[in-house]
């Protein structure tokens, strides 16, 4: 039955921390700042997940950088993908040149270029440790031939 299937996901905690960590909200919304640790400047790796290539698993280097923010006056966190990432790796690791070719090429008819992949996440910390606003900003795509861009935005409300 479809709500014993919906209950084991909640009930049993493998399964739930599996099917979390799969999803953007849990990533940027559950994260350091709220265990009320000292953060600061700092590379390390997080684990996304394709939007055009079947939510495969990508693991790649972020630099996070702390700063305030000139227009609010909040703790601003940034982080992105760091320059030194190897992007190039993705394209055999992760098969993303053979999903191409087999769901893409036919339709687009151009062959595989380049994968890019970019990611923008800013976070401003309200007074009390909390987020005021996280943004998040994702482009994946195959250089010249198809895109996509995501914009993910939560905010506090008055």
């Amino acid at each position: 039955k479809f709500t014993d299937l919906i209950d084991k996901q909640f009930v049993d905690e493998p399964t739930f921390r599996a099917e979390l960590s799969g999803k953007l909200f849990y990533d940027v919304f559950f994260d350091k700042y709220l265990l009320g640790r000292k953060l600061e400047d700092e590379k390390f790796e997080q684990t996304f997940y394709s939007f055009l290539f079947d939510q495969t698993p990508i693991k790649t280097s972020l630099t996070q950088e702390l700063s305030t923010d000139e227009e609010t006056g909040l703790k601003k966190i940034s982080r992105y993908i760091s320059a030194d990432d190897q992007r190039t790796k993705f394209v055999n690791e992760y098969g993303i040149m053979k999903t191409y070719k087999e769901r893409y090429q036919p339709i687009i008819k151009y062959s595989f270029t380049q994968y890019n992949y970019e990611f923008y996440h800013d976070i401003l910390l309200a007074d009390d440790g909390l987020p005021q606003e996280i943004k998040v900003n994702i482009i994946e795509e195959v250089k010249n031939n198809i895109e996509i861009l995501v914009t993910y935005r939560i905010h506090r409300l008055k």
